[in-house]
């Protein structure tokens, strides 16, 4: 019987040039087995049943690693035990929620608290200031330029601690947010 050789281009560009058997030279196969993609094609026989064979095999190996369909089926029991603890799973994400939602309330009531005390704070600074400055016109020259120098300090150190405030008040969104 006469061969032919396999026509089918490979992924690397070059054919396939595999050599097969033909009926006569006048056979119109240009793929090897292997190469063939029509299924129904004579040519591809052996191959289609090498495919059956490994299928076959496949099976058998389930059938010795399953030896019953009880083994692969869960049982209804199993069933609700799988439900169980995904119950319980979804009762403590809730629950996560909800703390994590008591945690947001505080820390907002504590940013409030804090940036209200400082409020109190600075009020309190300004009064002193104001204060100071109503007896510093009182006093005398010496005196004046002693006690505008402690006042400039006093007012340099408001300044600082409102940018500070201004940080704590950003650091206290940024959690908010």
């Amino acid at each position: 019987m006469p061969y032919n050789n396999c026509q089918k281009i490979m992924e690397d560009g070059y054919r396939c040039n595999k050599q097969f058997r033909v009926p006569s030279h006048k056979w119109n196969m240009k793929f090897c087995p292997e190469c063939e993609t029509n299924v129904r094609h004579k040519g591809n026989r052996m191959s289609a049943m090498g495919e059956d064979l490994k299928i076959k095999d496949y099976l058998k190996s389930l059938m010795e690693e399953y030896p019953s369909v009880k083994d692969i089926v869960p049982s209804q029991t199993q069933i609700d035990e799988i439900r169980k603890i995904l119950k319980n799973f979804s009762d403590e994400l809730d629950g996560m929620r909800l703390k994590k939602g008591d945690i947001e309330r505080v820390l907002s009531a504590n940013k409030t608290h804090v940036s209200k005390k400082l409020l109190e704070y600075s009020n309190m600074v300004n009064e002193e200031l104001n204060n100071a400055r109503e007896g510093f016109l009182k006093l005398t020259e010496p005196d004046a330029v002693k006690l505008e120098r402690q006042m400039l300090t006093l007012s340099n150190r408001i300044v600082k601690l409102e940018k500070r405030l201004q940080v704590i008040e950003d650091d206290w969104s940024d959690i908010d947010g």
